[in-house]
Order: structure tokens, then sequence, then C-alpha cells
């Protein structure tokens, strides 16, 4: 395996928002499952089983758990994954996202919706589950984070559950870990052309010679790429770099 996966094999969707409707949930549940098919087949992962609990339902001890609310702990977060108390966790934001002109279930201009910003969250805990894995380049002069939908961010494959259409975000393969590789396909939706990029809307967090910065898309707008500083700056993970770069 690429990287420790399938250290994990439950996800519970925990509805806390007081907009999100359970049986949304319960719809974008049903075109996470299907979209996990592809996705386990691709990173060499265990089925995963993905349960949602609606409104006031209890949640079992354990797994990995995203949290649907309506509004966000970090400014302008659409949501995010991270690791605590053994445990992988995620946090998806509805009102940010509504804000942004994202659906529920999918928008055909924004490509934004809740149930992109759950898929992607679930995606990425799954792919790095303790959210401090890394690729290197060839050559050995730079890292990339594991973050499997970060470089396509943007880029939805729409699923239909019972005639109701559902974004789900697009997905880098195996294949873009590899610097060297030389044949594709990089993503689920095969629009990258080489490993290690990203897409006009997507980014990467790169770190090299004690600097810490984001790649960005060449359509990511300068709010985004602000926000996104913002949040290098204040994370964790690179508070002993020597530097991080603003771009």
């Amino acid at each position: 395996m690429i990287l420790p996966f399938g250290l994990f094999t439950q996800v519970y969707l925990v509805n806390q928002s007081t907009i999100l409707q359970d049986t949304d949930l319960t719809t974008i549940t049903s075109a996470i499952i299907s979209s996990l098919v592809d996705f386990c087949s691709a990173w060499q992962l265990q089925s995963v089983v993905v349960t949602s609990y609606g409104k006031g339902k209890t949640v079992p001890a354990g797994g990995m758990k995203v949290y649907i609310l309506d509004n966000p702990d970090v400014e302008g977060a659409y949501g995010y994954h991270t690791f605590e108390n053994n445990f992988p966790l995620a946090k998806v934001f509805v009102t940010t996202i509504q804000q942004a002109g994202g659906e529920i279930l999918y928008s055909p201009t924004t490509n934004l919706s809740v149930a992109q910003v759950i898929s992607h969250e679930i995606f990425e805990m799954l792919a790095n589950t303790i959210c401090n894995a890394w690729w290197i380049n060839d050559n050995g002069t730079a890292f990339y984070a594991a973050e499997v939908c970060d470089p396509v961010q943007g880029n939805v494959v729409p699923i239909v559950v019972n005639g109701k259409t559902v974004g789900t975000n697009d997905y880098i393969l195996p294949a873009w870990s590899n610097s060297q590789a030389t044949s594709g396909p990089y993503n689920k939706l095969n629009t990258l052309n080489a490993p290690m990029t990203v897409d006009k809307k997507g980014y990467v967090i790169k770190v090299s010679v004690g600097t810490a910065s984001y790649v960005f898309g060449n359509e990511v707008d300068q709010d985004t790429k602000n926000k996104q500083n913002v949040s290098l700056k204040a994370d964790k993970r690179f508070s002993s770099l020597i530097h991080v770069s603003v771009l």
C-alpha cells in the first residue's frame, strides 16, 4: 500500500445542522457509498461502511465521524478534517457553503455543494487518516501533502440517486503521487496531464527548503488564496519551518 490506509472502515455522517434535512443526508450517503466503490478500488482500500445519523440520534463510539453543522469554527471554512483523540473526524459547514453559492446536493454552476464537501472530507480522511502524510518528488527537493481532493477541488463527479443528482468530489489517483509516472490517469475525471500538478481550481501544500506554500490552479481567486494562506500560517504542522510563504 502507498499509505497506511484501511485503519478505519466505519464512517458516520452526523447531522447537527438546522438547515440540512435528514432525508437529504440519506441521499448524500447513498451517493458517497456508490462513489467509494471506485475510490477504494483505486487506492487499494478495504470496503468502507457509511451510515447517516439524523438530528438527535445517538452515534456509536469510534470510527470516522463527519459532523455537518450550520456555522464554521474556522472563519470562511467549507469543511476540514483532523485527527483527535486517536480518531479522525471532519466538520462541514452548511452556512459557509450556501453563502458561497453552493447548494445542498448539487450545483451545476458553482460545482459547490454540501454533498461535495462531505465527500471531499471522507476521501481525504480515508487517504490521509492522521493528517500528516506526504509524497516526495523524484529528486527529493519537495514534499506534497497527501490530500487526494485538494488538487482537483472544484471538479465534481455527479451521481444520480433516486432521480436526484448529487455532486461528489473528484480525486487524484495513485499515479499522481509518483513524480516519475509518465502515463495516467492522474485523477478520476482524467483532466490532469502530469503527476503532482493541480487543476484550474485546485491547490496543494508544498514544502521545500524549509518553506511551506500553496501551489494554486490558475482559476483560484485571490480571496480564496488569502484564506488558504491564513490557514497555512496557522497550521501547527508548519510552526517549526523557517518560513511560511504567502503567495
